[in-house]
């Protein structure tokens, strides 16, 4: 049996040559680190406001930016042995995310817990306990930073994570930062020049407690974190308290499906920033867990399962 410190028994000869096929999965990706933005299971290419994948403050129109690597990747060696058998490793889920846990729409019941679902059918040895247990985000950041769970599906790369956990190599799915309006108001900030000047006089309304406060403060963007989810933040945008809600596609589209919300309010069409949500580790979880994992997205990357999946709740 293997836990997330090390292993606990020798390879069989299946699981040598189980090794040999994972560390080829494994070399392509570290391959893929090294050219980062031709990582699979991108989406489709957007028409961003800024031309970097960082917030920039000019304003100017770009490209779709390649993702960079998150500041804290944790990537095996190429010669590391993957972890081999039974493997639990405990977990949790997201509270106040119908986007990635425990929505009611049968057809889209969370993008991550679909995303564990599948990593379990390729790996059917593995078991994530703890998937039950639904905590608040900055919550699950400090668990992971006192080891009290090993992995977690998914989160957004920032600073102030790096020293609490390491990012897995394979990118799960794309998010895209855009504002919410209300569908009767035609204004439209088309770059980041246009959306300091809206916010001049309206501040936008961000959900508390994400990395999107984050990203307006180095644009220099004024804004309000006074929204329990996004769900919240459209309703506090129909009855009026904010001029346009600041939100990423994903979820904002996620809670309005089956409301008023669909009716009531436009997703506008710029993209103000792009950036990949991954799985995390604990920084106590051993180099031949990270493999294993590691292999385990790899491949439902190069099936294209993370780009259909995705593609769902677009």
């Amino acid at each position: 049996m293997e836990t997330s410190q090390g292993p606990l028994v020798a390879l069989s000869t299946a699981s040598v040559v189980r090794r040999r096929v994972v560390l080829a999965g494994i070399a392509q990706s570290a391959a893929g680190v090294a050219a980062w933005g031709g990582s699979v299971g991108a989406v489709a290419a957007v028409q961003p406001a800024s031309p970097s994948a960082s917030v920039s403050t000019s304003g100017s129109a770009g490209v779709a930016p390649a993702l960079k690597p998150p500041r804290s990747v944790a990537l095996p060696s190429p010669t590391t042995v993957p972890a081999a058998g039974l493997l639990r490793l405990r977990t949790a889920s997201q509270v106040g995310s119908p986007l990635k846990y425990g929505s009611s729409d049968p057809q889209r019941p969370g993008l991550c817990g679909e995303i564990v679902d599948a990593l379990l059918r390729v790996d059917a040895d593995l078991r994530l306990d703890g998937l039950e247990h639904q905590v608040p985000l900055r919550r699950v950041e400090l668990m992971l930073g006192r080891h009290e769970i090993d992995v977690f599906f998914c989160l957004l790369d920032a600073e102030h994570r790096s020293p609490l956990m390491r990012y897995l190599p394979v990118p799960l799915y794309r998010i895209r930062h855009v504002l919410a309006m209300r569908a009767d108001d035609p204004r439209n900030p088309r770059n980041w020049d246009e959306l300091r000047a809206f916010a001049r006089d309206e501040p936008l309304l961000v959900q508390q407690g994400t990395k999107l406060a984050a990203s307006l403060r180095e644009a220099d963007v004024r804004h309000v974190e006074s929204a329990r989810t996004d769900r919240d933040a459209m309703e506090m945008l129909v009855r009026g308290r904010a001029a346009a809600v600041y939100g990423q596609d994903l979820g904002l589209r996620q809670a309005q499906r089956g409301t008023e919300l669909e009716r009531l309010v436009r997703l506008c069409p710029t993209v103000f920033q792009e950036e990949a949500q991954y799985a995390v580790v604990s920084r106590r979880v051993s180099a031949p867990v990270v493999a294993r994992l590691t292999e385990g997205l790899r491949q439902l990357a190069a099936s294209g399962e993370l780009a259909r999946l995705a593609e769902r709740y677009r």
